[in-house]
């Protein structure tokens, strides 16, 4: 599913424009448990991508600022349905 989605951003000549719609997952003791993507795909069709903690920090790290290719070539991106 990640190679489809990687597949489908490079054709739209997106997959190295910086994610835009993301929100950190933040439990009720206040630890955070990841980041969730939101990955535009055709038009108004988003696919949610999860980074589980800690390996969010991998690309929160140098900044708040990463990129769909980033995000998706990493090993333990989780696509939700």
């Amino acid at each position: 599913m990640l190679n489809t989605l990687m597949n489908s951003l490079k054709q739209a000549k997106k997959l190295d424009q910086s994610v835009d719609k993301y929100t950190m997952l933040i439990n009720e003791k206040s630890e955070t448990e990841g980041v969730l993507c939101f990955v535009p795909l055709d038009g108004r069709k988003e696919i949610k991508v999860l980074l589980p903690a800690p390996y969010h920090q991998d690309l929160l790290a140098s900044s708040e600022i990463f990129t769909y290719k980033q995000l998706l070539s990493h090993k333990e991106a989780i696509v939700l349905k």
